[in-house]
């Protein structure tokens, strides 16, 4: 059976679990051990402990690498160490190896527009944060020596994501975790922006497609192809949630 290794731990990361293992074995790396991922086998490793990385690498000969890591700060320090230095690190050590390397990258690396913009992967990179920034580094840099060395790489570029998610940068992920507080009252910021939004399972099956099916030294937007206002888009998700009094 073939190995798939997913580096960091988020909902998406165990969807893509769930639908995989009967198929592969899969392995999380987190920088600590998660409750919430007990069914799937686990290996504690810190972000930067790359002597481990290695040992772990060298064992289980991973078919793929999934690198679900990032971070989304105003420390610039702590978005090259996750953001870049570690994609950097898997990039060189699975030089001329048989193992496909997925990097996830984001649509933050288009910046952001109040219009009804769709996004294609040709169109000019106006990062606005760090976040942004660090990731289009990866996708254009780093893509382009993961080519040089012959490192089987493609970038996947996610939009926004709704459903069942907890992740703090994300919209719908910070209004589950207050609704898992029981809060009800939010503070959010533009509501009229029109964004591209796909349901969790959705995004981890469009991952699994691209982990499998994509071209090498390849950039993939992962979205629906839709526009939608962000108010229009809450409506319908506080409608599925019972919240009453939503305007």
């Amino acid at each position: 059976m073939k190995t798939i290794i997913v580096m960091g731990g988020n909902d998406i990361s165990q969807i893509i679990g769930n639908i995989l293992k009967k198929y592969y074995r899969i392995v999380f790396v987190f920088r600590k051990r998660k409750k919430s991922f007990s069914s799937f086998e686990q290996r504690v490793i810190p972000v930067n402990g790359f002597q481990s990385y290695k040992k772990l690498f060298n064992e289980l000969k991973p078919s793929f690498i999934i690198n679900m890591y990032s971070v989304f700060s105003d420390d610039i320090d702590l978005n090259y160490d996750v953001n870049i230095r570690l994609s950097l690190f898997l990039i060189n050590f699975f030089s001329n190896s048989k193992t496909k390397l997925i990097l996830i990258g984001t649509a933050a690396e288009y910046g952001t527009s109040p219009y009804k913009i769709k996004f294609k992967e040709t169109d000019k990179l106006k990062p606005n944060n760090y976040y942004g920034l660090s990731k289009s580094i990866q996708s254009t840099i780093l893509l382009k020596y993961a080519k040089v060395i012959s490192t089987k790489t493609i970038v996947l570029r996610i939009f926004n994501i709704y459903g069942n998610i907890t992740a703090k940068h994300l919209l719908i992920g910070k209004i589950n975790r207050l609704l898992i507080k029981k809060k009800n009252i939010f503070k959010l910021g533009s509501l009229q922006d029109y964004r591209d939004y796909m349901s969790s399972n959705k995004t981890a099956k469009m991952i699994i497609k691209c982990m499998i099916r994509g071209k090498h030294y390849t950039i993939y937007n992962i979205g629906s192809g839709k526009l939608i206002k962000v108010r229009n888009l809450l409506k319908t998700y506080f409608k599925k949630k019972n919240l009453l009094n939503t305007k």
